[in-house]
């Protein structure tokens, strides 16, 4: 069954236009975010978080900025903790407002032109994140300081580019097990992008986009949209980023759909990371 409110969610951010690095209001959110270093521990990942490792003309859009928070937060914490980010962002001439969504909080940024951005942190309980905190802690141990292009000057925490594309793969696992066709999506993700340029991809998943917002509780249509986004940002961190293959292999066991072996799993890691050896 869809949920009426996920759907809402996801509407709103479809009706944003997709951003890369190479717009102000990313830049300026970023340095926003970088208000939160050395107060609570964070990284960005996600869709923005992999743009910072690729280059320009590979940059895939997306519309929102998702943070990792190594601590729980409920929404009460969600807005103290984000204070100095509002802050900075008013500062700046951004009109912002707190949202309350169904797996994440959210700041909804409004620039003096019209154009928008979200800055979302997953929402967790104790109990949800006692569950996940050794993960999630390592991955904020092992994330990077980097300085944005054409920012302040301040360093942003960036996830590693291994614990940006785990979570893409166990995505992407679990889409093939649910959508056995979902395999043939690797070929029209065009996987040779780079002899043939990243455009035509890019403009595919667009399209896509386009198409979920047309039907925003079609669960198939969004579930194509992220296999197909996802896998395109694997491919472009695992020919870029420079893949640590031991720190990769090693946190594979801190999924259980990488964890355990499948069809499905291999397929993706033999496709999306060929040069990576599981079980070296």
């Amino acid at each position: 069954m869809v949920n009426p409110g996920e759907c809402v969610e996801k509407k709103n951010k479809f009706e944003i236009r997709g951003k890369t690095l190479d717009d102000k209001i990313v830049v300026d959110s970023l340095n926003a975010v970088s208000t939160l270093t050395d107060k609570e521990p964070y990284c960005v990942v996600g869709g923005i978080a992999t743009q910072t490792y690729v280059t320009s003309g590979f940059r895939r859009s997306t519309s929102d900025v998702d943070l990792s928070v190594g601590m729980p937060l409920n929404y009460t914490q969600f807005q103290k903790l984000f204070a100095p980010v509002v802050e900075y962002l008013r500062d700046h001439h951004y009109s912002v407002s707190f949202k309350k969504g169904s797996r994440a909080y959210a700041l909804h940024v409004l620039g003096p032109e019209g154009e928008r951005e979200i800055i979302e942190a997953s929402r967790r309980n104790e109990a949800a994140f006692s569950a996940n905190e050794n993960r999630l802690m390592r991955e904020i141990q092992n994330a990077r300081r980097k300085i944005v292009n054409g920012g302040d000057g301040l360093t942003v925490v960036i996830a590693a580019a291994e614990d940006i594309i785990l979570p893409k793969s166990m995505r992407t696992v679990n889409s093939m097990k649910r959508n056995q066709g979902f395999v043939s999506r690797f070929g029209k993700n065009a996987m040779d992008y780079a002899a043939n340029g990243a455009r035509q991809v890019l403009d595919a998943i667009e399209h896509l986009r386009e198409e979920a917002l047309l039907n925003v509780g079609d669960p198939r249509l969004a579930e194509e949209l992220r296999f197909d986004s996802d896998i395109y940002d694997i491919r472009c961190l695992s020919t870029m980023a420079g893949i640590n293959p031991q720190y990769l292999r090693n946190a594979f066991s801190s999924w259980e759909a990488l964890r355990e072996q499948s069809p499905e799993r291999d397929t993706a890691v033999r496709t999306l990371l060929p040069s990576f050896h599981l079980d070296a």
